[in-house]
């Protein structure tokens, strides 16, 4: 007798849930750490105290992809901080480097934002801040122009 093979059902791949209540119960951990206002409308608070229910069950074997996105960021930032103030090169290392705090006050102090001059405030400045030189060198340009002063 002759072996019949069995033939499973193809899946619909593209029909296949692709969530993961790893994933789901992580998004809303994670709002409801750092930014909690904006789960309102989002997720039934049912679902959140259900959530946190069971990533407390849980306990260390639930790793917030944030917490572990935050915790890799502080590890990169203090080996380049390491590398950095153990650099002996003249022009980019931080060893031996001294620190300026009158030049550290200068770069964090607000900016003044920028306003937008009309022509006429354009102008009056360029007058204003003009040498003696600049302003007959003006003169002869309107004059060339054929505009009197």
């Amino acid at each position: 007798m002759a072996k019949t093979a069995t033939v499973s059902a193809v899946p619909d791949i593209a029909n296949i849930n692709r969530t993961s209540d790893v994933a789901h119960a992580d998004y809303i951990h994670t709002l409801v750490i750092h930014e909690p206002e904006a789960l309102e409308g989002l997720v039934d608070p049912s679902t959140v105290a259900e959530v946190e229910a069971a990533i407390a069950a849980a306990g260390p074997l639930f790793e917030s992809s944030t917490d572990k996105a935050v915790s890799k960021t502080i590890t990169t930032k203090v080996e380049a901080a390491q590398r950095a103030l153990s650099n002996t090169a003249e022009l980019t290392g931080y060893a031996g480097r001294s620190f300026n705090a009158e030049t550290f006050a200068t770069k964090v102090a607000p900016k003044p934002g920028r306003s937008r001059l009309s022509p006429e405030e354009k102008a009056a400045k360029v007058v204003d801040n003009a040498t003696p030189e600049q302003l007959d060198a003006l003169a002869a340009l309107l004059r060339e122009k054929g505009i009197e002063l």
